[in-house]
């Protein structure tokens, strides 16, 4: 069959040689301006002067640890592919074409994805909840790489890639054992090769229909019928009541506000700030270029949040 040539026979389970070298092929990181320790003053005196801070984060964070991300200028997937169209809410229930391209795309990357590795905005966030600085941290990320370096009082606003719900009776699965469901259920195909372009922000890549078209799906294995969907919010779901409300309450639990990593483009990351914001808390941002709550914050940094953490490490672990 002609989709054959899109596909590597392996005898092993490691990762195609080609997608070893990713990370280091291409930097997910936007081109930015070094940041200086006199411009960091302000955020010094803000972390310091807050009891409780509420810190929120985005995929700002995460690219720096090889992960990319939508809409980073130059290197955000919209960047790189214009004409890329998110996996629709509604598509994924309705259509099993679409449901077989997630998954394919999924299982390809799901070993480059769970190698990805915390830096130091995860590690130095983890150190400041165990020294009680945090009192929540919100992320937008899927990726599990909070709970890699230690963070405990974390709430996944969009979900996590490392469970799979059952839309039928609800049964959660951890990924890990549906990577080897969707394995033994693709037992006669092989192993997908992909090129370091085709990463996803979410874990999976860009396949081609020919592969995905073939890839097969198992039905939830509690109920037997339900279809499985990764329990993450996808373009077009709404964000569980319940979740938001959480926030809200957290939010008003602390006295101040840090925005890490997001230009806060979806509503629900951008609502919570715009809460806090009525809520008369003080607000900073550190982001890579412009975001939506640029007009909201006391003050905003605008460097990579690696680097400025390094400094605030430094400086402020002395101190504590």
């Amino acid at each position: 069959m002609s989709w054959c040539r899109n596909l590597r026979q392996v005898t092993s389970q490691a990762l195609p040689s080609n997608t070893k070298k990713l990370a280091t092929m291409i930097n997910y990181v936007p081109k930015h301006e070094s940041v200086k320790r006199s411009e960091l003053a302000p955020l010094i005196e803000f972390i310091q002067s807050a009891r409780s801070l509420f810190v929120i984060t985005g995929a700002g964070v995460s690219t720096e640890s090889g992960l990319p991300d939508y809409r980073s200028e130059g290197t955000g997937l919209v960047a790189r592919r214009p004409n890329f169209k998110p996996t629709n809410y509604q598509d994924f229930m309705k259509k099993e074409s679409t449901r077989k391209i997630y998954w394919a795309r999924s299982f390809a990357g799901w070993s480059y994805q769970t190698q990805r590795q915390p830096n130091v905005t995860h590690y130095t966030l983890a150190n400041w909840e165990d020294k009680g600085k945090i009192s929540c941290l919100v992320t937008q990320n899927v990726d599990r790489l909070h709970h890699k370096s230690g963070s405990k009082k974390i709430i996944e606003l969009h979900g996590t890639l490392f469970e799979v719900r059952c839309m039928n009776c609800e049964n959660i699965l951890d990924r890990f054992k549906f990577q080897e469901m969707l394995r033994s259920a693709n037992i006669n195909l092989f192993n997908i090769d992909f090129e370091a372009t085709a990463l996803r922000p979410d874990g999976d890549v860009e396949l081609s229909k020919e592969v995905s078209s073939n890839f097969a799906v198992p039905p939830c294995p509690k109920c037997g019928s339900g279809i499985l969907k990764p329990n993450v919010v996808f373009y077009g779901e709404n964000l569980p009541k319940g979740r938001k409300e959480q926030v809200k309450r957290e939010i008003e639990k602390s006295d101040a506000i840090l925005v890490l990593g997001t230009t806060l483009h979806t509503r629900s990351g951008r609502d919570h700030i715009e809460h806090a914001h009525k809520q008369r808390m003080p607000i900073a941002l550190v982001n890579i270029g412009p975001s939506f709550g640029d007009n909201l914050a006391q003050f905003k940094i605008n460097a990579r949040c690696g680097e400025v953490m390094k400094f605030l490490s430094h400086e402020l672990n002395n101190n504590w």
